[in-house]
């Protein structure tokens, strides 16, 4: 590791992968408890990957050869989507599988969940996160274009995570197979 500077006044140590983390955090962030943003920085690294992993389960349940120029072309293509493009071609990808193929019935069900728990993903990134002995969130509802407040109790934070965790690794099951 590694000290850089970053901004005047300030130190950051460079991590093994080339992050760049404050010694010392200051401002919104140091008002947020460190397990928190643990917690959200997993999560958001588990929907990158869900996306990641869904788009190339659906190149997969396509037919599309891996390392084609056509599976890269598909595969970018399926990245720039907006989330509920992605899990909607997720869907329709998964209704295509044999009936008789283990996969088809799990991710039948997983698009439904990923349709209805998308909106945890657009808070988590979009949404503008407080504390005062709770964790509040602040952010603008996408279907009524409200801005919505509310609480976030520590254990619908870890459920989020751990079914994150839980997509994430039924996804890569269905892509290393």
């Amino acid at each position: 590791r590694t000290a850089v500077p970053v901004h005047p006044g300030k130190r950051a140590v460079r991590g093994g992968v080339g992050c760049l983390m404050r010694t010392k955090m200051s401002g919104p962030a140091s008002e947020l408890p460190a397990q928190f943003l643990q917690d959200l920085g997993t999560y958001l690294h588990l929907c990158s990957r869900i996306e990641d992993l869904a788009s190339k389960s659906i190149c997969k349940m396509n037919g599309i050869q891996e390392g084609s120029a056509e599976w890269d072309a598909e595969y970018v293509r399926l990245r720039f989507l907006g989330t509920s493009k992605l899990i909607s071609a997720f869907s329709t990808s998964a209704n295509t599988l044999p009936t008789d193929c283990s996969w088809k019935a799990r991710f039948q069900d997983l698009s439904g969940w990923l349709h209805k728990f998308s909106n945890n993903r657009h808070r988590a990134v979009h949404g503008v996160f407080s504390f005062d002995g709770q964790i509040k969130l602040e952010y603008v509802d996408k279907k009524t274009q409200k801005t919505v407040s509310e609480r976030v109790p520590p254990e619908e934070i870890r459920t989020i995570v751990f079914d994150a965790g839980r997509i994430a690794q039924m996804l890569s099951e269905y892509v290393n197979t």
